[in-house]
């Protein structure tokens, strides 16, 4: 049907949308049956479909509709409306009957319909209830499926639980027998061997019973049984632990004091005793007797040596009176008993291993344990808390009296040398030096004592420890540590024990130096003798050493790989790969003696030590492969891995850095008292490129000597001190080169002053709010100053130094930052010292200038005075000229043969701005000149402008001319062509004078218009100068100026308080003596300060 009908003519356009939504509506409205059809509009039912959409807004769209406000918006007037309304009439009952057509239509299609869509409903649902049916048939089926499946496998389920469960029982029986045997082997091998525990065979069943016990540990809850077994294995690692603890004391400390350490009791584990079976009580005693005798013959070598008082002594080495006396006391409680022997090498090197197996924190709890045994001894001699002089002569007095008991004390020998080095601890000095072994001047007693110690503990435990547990170097970082707390407490004011020579320069370098040298030696010998691997100190060498430490605990494949990378990490070297040799002051390489003296290794005596040591390395090589083979098979190759170890340099030098002030102010008082010696040396070295002063170069070579003395004692804050004390000296040897300028002449800075502010007197501000700057100079605003004869040579000597200082301190400033510690590497700034040199550079270059323009002044001022109006005839260059050139030509000459090229251009360029500024002052000052002086001038101009043009290259006229110093004034082989930018602003300066004087020469009626054409820029202030200077009358310059464009009444005033010569010559004259009573004040005022000044540094000295 047709659901959309053209509107009839003449009506408006809604009224066909209007029937089109009305009609298209209708048919598809009443599609309300089953089916697709009987969806709204023929959509499909998505909201998203266009047809759905566009029904929903027509139904929207007839909600919405109200016919009279159609009629309204449609037809404005009611004779619209009333001749429309028969055909509007007429089209709504046309598409009215079409409706009904198309809805009777629609209708009886439906019914047609209805019968078979009825049909088909009813077979879908039929087909939908077979296939229900078939569905819970196959679940069914399913379920008695896996019913029966489950009955097949279930004896076979029952069966592999089982099997499981008897597995890990058997396993767990396997183990649990494995367990108990291995504790019963470690019970038999740590109780039952005789006399010493069975250490290799210890080692490995603790690593077994720790496995084992590992997979019991959740039974150890619930059975009581293992928690016994644990217990028992924990018993037993703690007696193997006190065993070997023990047996190493007795080694190292002898067995009297180890049974001390012990408690009195022998461990279980620390060795059998020996019963002497049907011995009678004289034999006991002998076996005693004999016993004392051999630690009285230990103890007599000790004293024959002089390092034990045998007054009052008790020998703290394994045997003594008392000693004796224990020895005694237990023969009267056990006289049937003998003490355990001593542990052989191979038993303590399988004690290690024990120690080893018990894991990290007993390794390094038992490391702590011996290094504190055997430095005990060394915070009682050497400690400045319980070592004072007082405690020394209450000890003599109490040994005076008789008393028998004696302590471990250093004997003080009655005639020794101050600092002498020897292998006992007797290096005190003689003749009124501080007898307290623990001050500064004693120090090499405490390394002699530690570097004894040391032989004998490697003698002892030679091959014994494993290498990656790095025993000497733990032992030698706590008594470097120790060491450091002493000096703390030695160094540190307001201290009762604070050494009173502490602020003595000589014995606190000296203290420092022999500190940094044991630090040397023994980092030399831990990598020469123990294969010692030394960290750089950085946090990535840290972490890499922890983790090379922690993966030595674990046994993996790839371990060895694993620490040589965190070692390369870390900044180390292989131990096979040589050692790090000490370097001395020179930076020669050191060798160390027996008593720790240094000497250089490329003397004979160097080469004496290096060839016996080798010699002794090989006597004992080997033995050290045989011990390093075994240690190497009996423990494994983790006994083997190099552990990197904290570096030993500046452990205890460091502690010096916060108290070296007095050697600071020493090299203060060095340096300071070499600057009082420069005021007066005025030597110069021509070896280099420019002559420079010879103090200079001293001045330098002193403070890098100083920086060697002080790097090859500490690289901390005393060398940060240092510099800071090298900065000061700079700038005070600027201050002395500076000093030998010539003094500024005040008065006549304050004449220079005046001459040019009268330069600038003319109409005033009220003709020229910015006047030129034809009255200013850079030259003549400052300080001037008068060089005397040949003097001139010392000021360009002056600044070549300053020039060499600066170039030298920058390579200074990269020295120290190289060497010096790197928290202070951000710190090292030496531009002030730079900057002070440039300033004196800058000075110099001022009083040359000036000194020249002071030369030329005596021509200036026959310039001055000449009568250039009653000059009527024109001839060659005036005398005045002349004397210019005969003051500037061997000034500059020696100058340019003295001064860097770039110095001597700038030089140049400042005089000859100042000489021109000052030139054209003397002419604007004249009174007047005549059109023939105005010519002579102008002659006199092109001399002097062709005089300053050569003046960066004129060359020495007579060759082999010699300074007053005696430095020869070279000639330059460079360009002889000036620069073109000190070309043009000289030909600018000139040119200016150039117009002034033609403009002067110009005639009067012609004045206004050359001065427009030529003088560009110029001003009624500068024209006013010209007409002064052609001498016009005072009305006529008025006329002049308002010529020019001023206001009649404004130049008539300008030509009243015009620029004459007799107002310029009195102001000169007022400014002159303004000037002289300023300089004779300011004379007066620093003479007062410099007396104050006196009192005061009186009043503190």
């Amino acid at each position: 049907s047709s659901s959309s009908l053209p509107p009839p003519s003449g009506l408006p356009p809604d009224v066909g949308s209007l029937l089109d939504t009305i009609g298209g509506a209708g048919p598809t409205a009443l599609a309300l049956g089953g089916g697709a059809a009987a969806v709204p509009g023929g959509g499909t039912g998505d909201p998203t479909d266009t047809s759905s959409l566009q029904l929903q807004q027509q139904q929207q769209q007839q909600e919405e509709f109200d016919p009279i406000d159609f009629l309204n918006s449609n037809y404005q007037t009611e004779a619209s409306l009333v001749s429309a309304l028969p055909t509007l009439r007429s089209t709504i009952a046309q598409r009215i009957d079409t409706l009904d057509e198309s809805i009777s239509s629609t209708i009886q299609k439906q019914a047609d319909l209805a019968e078979v869509t009825a049909t088909d409903v009813a077979r879908a649902r039929s087909s939908i209830l077979r296939l229900r049916s078939r569905v819970e048939t196959v679940q069914s089926k399913a379920r008695l499926s896996e019913r029966a499946v489950l009955e097949i496998t279930r004896d076979l389920k029952r069966l592999d639980f089982a099997k499981r469960h008897l597995s890990r029982t058997i396993t767990a029986l396997k183990r649990l027998h494995m367990l108990l045997h291995a504790v019963d082997r470690l019970h038999a091998a740590a109780y039952a061997t005789d006399p010493f525990p069975d250490y290799g065979t210890c080692a490995n069943l603790i690593d077994a019973t720790r496995l084992l016990l590992g997979h019991f540990d959740g039974y150890m809850g619930s059975i009581q049984k293992m928690r016994d077994v644990r217990d028992a294995v924990g018993t037993v690692r703690l007696d193997l632990r006190e065993g070997a603890v023990f047996g190493f004391r007795v080694v190292g400390l002898g067995f009297i004091k180890a049974l001390e350490k012990s408690g009195g009791e022998v461990p279980r584990c620390g060795g059998k005793t020996k019963q002497l079976v049907g011995a009678n009580s004289s034999e006991v005693e002998d076996a005693a007797d004999a016993d004392i005798a051999d630690d009285e013959e230990e103890y007599d070598r000790y004293r024959s040596s002089g390092y034990v008082n045998a007054t009052n002594d008790s020998y703290g080495a394994g045997g003594s009176s008392t000693a004796a006396a224990a020895t005694a006391a237990g023969r009267k409680q056990q006289p049937t008993e003998t003490p355990p022997p001593p542990m052989p090498k191979e038993v303590l090197s399988e004690a290690c291993m024990v120690i080893d197996a018990l894991g990290l924190p007993t390794r390094k709890e038992f490391v702590g344990t011996l290094c504190s045994d055997h430095l005990e001894n060394y915070s009682d001699l050497f400690d400045p808390k319980k070592n004072t002089t007082l405690a020394g002569a209450a000890a003599i007095s109490s040994a005076a009296s008789g008393s028998a008991t004696k302590s471990f004390k250093i004997a003080m020998p009655a005639t020794s040398s101050h600092g002498g080095d020897g292998d006992g601890d007797g290096g005190g000095s003689g003749g009124g030096s501080n007898s307290n072994p623990a001050s500064l001047d004693q120090i090499d007693r405490r390394y002699a004592w530690y570097r004894r110690n040391l032989r004998e503990l490697d003698d002892k435990f030679r091959h014994v420890f494993p290498q990656n547990w790095n025993v000497y170097h733990e032992m030698t970082y706590r008594f470097l540590k120790m060491t450091a707390d002493h000096l703390s407490s030695l160094l540190t004011p307001l201290r009762p024990y604070r050494d009173k020579d502490c602020d003595d320069v000589t014995i606190l370098l000296k203290a420092l130096q022999r500190t940094v040298l044991f630090e040397k030696e023994m980092t030399a010998w831990l990598q020469r003798e123990c294969g010692t691997i030394f960290l750089d100190g950085s946090r990535e060498a840290e972490e890499a050493a922890r983790q090379a430490e922690e993966a030595a605990e674990i046994e993996i494949d790839d371990e060895k790989a694993a620490i040589a990378a965190a070692a390369a990490a870390a900044g180390t070297s292989s131990p096979t790969s040589g050692s790090a040799a000490a370097i001395g002051e020179d930076g020669a390489e050191l060798e160390f003696d027996e008593s720790g003296r240094a000497v250089a290794a490329g003397s004979a005596e160097g080469i004496r030590i290096k060839y016996e040591r080798k010699m002794r390395e090989t006597r004992e090589g080997s033995e050290r492969r045989g011990g390093a083979s075994a240690e190497l098979n009996v423990g494994g190759a983790r006994h083997n891995r190099p552990i990197p170890a904290q570096p030993l340099i500046g452990v205890a030098s460091a502690t010096f850095d916060g108290f070296m002030g007095p050697y600071i102010a020493l090299e203060e008082q060095n340096m300071d008292e070499q600057l009082v010696e420069f005021t007066s040396q005025r030597d110069v070295d021509t070896r280099g490129e420019l002559p420079v002063l010879t103090s200079s170069t001293a001045l330098f070579v002193y403070i890098k000597n100083s920086i060697t003395r002080c790097t090859n004692l500490t690289k901390g804050q005393t060398f940060f001190q240092l510099f800071a004390s090298f900065q000061d000296t700079l700038h005070k040897y600027a201050a002395v080169i500076e000093g030998m300028f010539p003094k500024a002449n005040a008065a006549v800075a304050a004449a220079s002053a005046a001459i040019n502010l009268s330069a600038g007197i003319g109409i005033g501000a009220a003709l020229t709010p910015a006047s030129s700057n034809t009255g200013s100079s850079a030259g003549s605003t400052g300080p001037s100053y008068r060089i005397p004869p040949d003097e001139e040579v010392t000021i360009c000597h002056v600044i070549d130094t300053c020039e060499y200082c600066a170039d030298t301190v920058e390579a200074l400033e990269d020295l120290i930052r190289d060497k010096i510690d790197e928290k202070y590497k951000d710190k090292i700034d030496m531009s002030g010292a730079q900057e002070a040199f440039h300033d004196v550079t800058a000075k110099g270059i001022k009083v040359l200038v000036s000194g020249l323009e002071n030369r030329t002044d005596k021509a200036i001022r026959d310039m001055s005075t000449m009568k250039w109006g009653d000059i009527d005839s024109v001839g060659e260059e005036s005398q005045y000229v002349r004397s210019v050139h005969e003051a500037i030509q061997p000034f500059v000459v020696t100058v340019r043969g003295l001064l860097p090229t770039s110095y001597f251009r700038n030089f140049c360029d400042k005089f000859a701005a100042a000489f021109t500024a000052t030139f054209y002052n003397a002419l604007i000052r004249q009174k007047r000149i005549s059109e023939s002086g105005t010519q002579q001038l102008l002659l006199d101009v092109y001399s002097l402008k062709t005089l300053l043009l050569k003046l960066p290259v004129l060359e020495e006229k007579t060759a082999g001319r010699k300074g007053a110093a005696g430095a020869k004034a070279h000639t330059s082989t460079g360009t002889k062509i000036a620069p073109a930018m000190y070309t043009k602003m000289v030909t600018k300066q000139f040119q200016r004078m150039e117009i002034l004087l033609k403009l002067v020469g110009t005639p009067s009626e012609l004045l206004i218009d050359m001065f427009k054409s030529q003088w560009e820029g110029g001003s009624a202030l500068d024209l006013q100068v010209i007409m002064n200077l052609k001498g016009m009358k005072r009305n006529e310059q008025a006329a002049m100026l308002e010529k020019l464009g001023l206001d009649p009444s404004i130049a008539m005033k300008g030509a009243a308080h015009g620029a004459t010569s007799s107002n310029i010559t009195d102001h000169v004259q007022a400014l002159q003596g303004k000037g002289s009573d300023v300089a004779a004040k300011v004379n007066s005022d620093m003479a007062n300060i410099r007396a104050k000044v006196d009192t005061f540094r009186n009043a503190f000295r």
